[in-house]
């Protein structure tokens, strides 16, 4: 990489693969990590397929539910609007996929659970995981809420995950920039 910043090269991008870090006789754990956000710039990773294509800058989970411990969907949204949607008492807007030609629908929230916490925070543990027996508490209560482990997968429905509208904008916007900057 040395030589080809020193050859004044054309690219402006270098990926870092497994194979450049370890060699292949040796077991390397086979793990991805995306860059969602660089010097507070939201970042999402490009591909031909929209699945692949990442949602830019942190986000957190919160779970949706339409009536006391029965769960509509989970919603992503960026880290920062998580709070004002847990205010929130009125009808919540979403969209259903990722796609610039994406539908959006609203459901008014009987109860909204935060499901995600920051662990590290500027290279400090911030948050500090329950015992062992809650976190087993946790987990079975989590499933009761749709209806246990067996009918979870045997169910014919999927559980849906949808973009909060925030999330949803700046996807659209980096989408938009990346093809205007490929074309």
């Amino acid at each position: 990489m040395k030589s080809l910043v020193e050859d004044n090269h054309d690219i402006d991008a270098f990926g870092i693969g497994t194979n450049l870090v370890t060699c292949q006789a040796q077991p390397a754990l086979g793990m991805v990590y995306k860059v969602v956000e660089f010097q507070g710039t939201p970042r999402l990773k490009f591909s031909e397929e929209v699945g692949k294509i990442t949602l830019p800058g942190p986000k957190t989970v919160l779970r949706i539910f339409k009536e006391e411990n029965v769960p509509a969907f989970d919603l992503l949204c960026t880290s920062g609007e998580a709070d004002e949607i847990l205010k929130n008492e009125g009808e919540l807007k979403y969209y259903l996929k990722k796609a610039l030609d994406s539908g959006s629908a609203t459901l008014k929230p009987f109860s909204i659970e935060k499901k995600t916490h920051v662990l590290f925070e500027n290279g400090k543990r911030v948050h500090h995981p329950p015992a062992l027996s809650q976190r087993r508490k946790t987990v079975i209560d989590n499933l009761q809420q749709f209806g246990g482990f067996e009918k979870l997968i045997q169910s014919e429905e999927r559980y849906q995950t949808y973009l909060s509208e925030t999330v949803y904008n700046l996807f659209c916007t980096k989408y938009k920039e990346l093809l205007i900057n490929v074309e």
